[in-house]
């Protein structure tokens, strides 16, 4: 029997940051550029590395401009560039082991989506 003692639990990063630096050089135009850091995440309760997601960081910006227009009380038009510079990382998995005459170790990731463009509208009536 293995023991193992004073792990870090799987799946939780012993680390997690974020920072959001926001930008308004008028009442109806801002930007907001946000970051994300999160550290080395354990597949299992063993904590060892060869079952383990690397750290992984990425930014996201956004544009938001206000609209002004008579017959709505407002509406905004935002473009969102999330992953901005196109990080690949996956931010879940699992290890799954058996034995097949020797122990076989296997690890499985879900990779993120790298640089995406995304719109938004919104009016309030």
């Amino acid at each position: 029997m293995i023991r193992h003692e004073n792990t870090d639990i799987s799946f939780s990063p012993s680390f997690t940051g974020a920072l959001q630096l926001l930008y308004k050089p008028s009442k109806r135009f801002e930007t907001e550029l946000s970051s994300k850091f999160v550290s080395v995440q354990y597949l299992d309760n063993t904590q060892d590395g060869a079952r383990s997601l690397p750290s992984y960081h990425y930014q996201n910006v956004r544009a938001t401009y206000h609209l002004q227009a008579k017959f709505v009380k407002s509406s905004t038009i935002s473009v969102f560039v999330n992953n901005l510079l196109d990080k690949k990382y996956a931010s879940n998995g699992y290890s799954y082991s058996y034995i097949y005459g020797d122990l076989v170790t296997e690890n499985y990731q879900y990779p993120q989506a790298g640089r995406h463009v995304m719109m938004t509208l919104r009016i309030s009536l």
